[in-house]
């Protein structure tokens, strides 16, 4: 599977429970976390097993002072990583404080991109043509 459009993970971040302009934010993130939507992405490595790897379109770092207990899903996939991404965020309060693009500020680069990709999903899902 090569990179995913702003649109697609759009889907997936909305299926997982983002909403309004968390979801701009969530697909922002995600952009700027899998250079660009690859959901094969696999970062951090140098930094396992304690904090890292961290994997897919929300780099969902699996070590052992993050997420180990998400270390078993297949979060290569798309809909398991944007549900993991969710939780994440949900147990932080609905806060994206736990990546660091959006921290850093990487994230807002992506942030038109993303609110097209969020706006032609919206469209598609209501049976408007783009």
């Amino acid at each position: 599977m090569g990179n995913l459009s702003a649109t697609d993970i759009a889907g997936y971040a909305a299926n997982a429970g983002f909403t309004g302009s968390d979801l701009v934010m969530a697909v922002a993130i995600a952009l700027a976390e899998s250079s660009g939507g690859n959901p094969n992405a696999v970062g951090d490595q140098s930094l396992a097993p304690t904090n890292g790897p961290s994997i897919g379109l929300w780099q969902i770092n699996v070590g052992s002072r993050a997420h180990p207990d998400l270390a078993d899903q297949n979060l290569t996939d798309p809909p398991v990583n944007a549900n993991a991404a969710y939780a994440i965020y949900k147990a932080a309060g609905s806060s994206f404080a736990s990546w660091s693009t959006y921290g850093n500020g990487m994230a807002s680069n992506n942030f038109a991109a993303a609110s097209a990709g969020v706006t032609a999903m919206q469209n598609a899902s209501n049976g408007v043509e783009a």
